[in-house]
């Protein structure tokens, strides 16, 4: 088991040991749970990585959004959490090979809800990741991820989120995803 995955189990045991027996109780205390769907669009630039590129910086395409979201809300107004966002483009128009590749970002985030408003901004630092989804994930070209954004809560539970998710890479190649995410989210508190 990679150092990673055991840091990450760590910290998903410490959520879960530290919640309170009141999780789920309809308030933002205690453990939260968040899963999401949506669109987005991203721009990558491959110049430097892979061969064939006709230009440095692909097109803005539309893609697959999903995130994911595990921690404990301390109070009505400030959460924090594990959490994975990931944006999802197939064949991007100057790939010459029509490849579906992966941006992700994994780390520490938090939520930041307004006081009497359903608003909230989010915020969070973590690993970034761009992959060809065909590839296994030891391929996957890894570096430092960020994600910020805004957030509504159109109903209990149901809360819609606008993201910009970015990604670097700088080691032997040079990496850059820029994604804007729209998602409908579900969170169980």
């Amino acid at each position: 088991m990679s150092i990673y995955k055991k840091i990450i189990a760590t910290m998903l045991l410490g959520v879960l040991y530290a919640t309170s027996a009141n999780a789920f109780d309809d308030k933002k205390e205690g453990l939260i749970i968040g899963l999401g769907a949506g669109i987005s669009l991203s721009s990558t630039d491959f110049s430097s990585a892979y061969s064939g590129w006709s230009t440095g910086r692909a097109d803005a395409e539309l893609g697959v959004a999903t995130s994911f979201k595990l921690g404990y809300g301390f109070n009505e107004n400030y959460t924090l959490y594990y959490f994975r966002n990931s944006a999802f483009v197939h064949g991007y128009s100057k790939d010459p090979n029509e490849r579906t590749y992966g941006n992700c970002v994994t780390g520490l985030g938090m939520n930041y809800y307004m006081d009497d408003s359903d608003f909230y901004v989010l915020a969070g630092l973590g690993v970034g990741q761009l992959s060809k989804l065909a590839d296994s994930e030891r391929h996957a070209q890894r570096g430092f991820g960020a994600i910020a954004g805004v957030g509504y809560e159109y109903a209990d539970h149901v809360q819609l989120e606008i993201n910009y998710l970015a990604t670097r890479v700088d080691d032997d190649i040079k990496l850059s995803t820029d994604a804007l995410q729209f998602t409908l989210n579900y969170y169980f508190y």
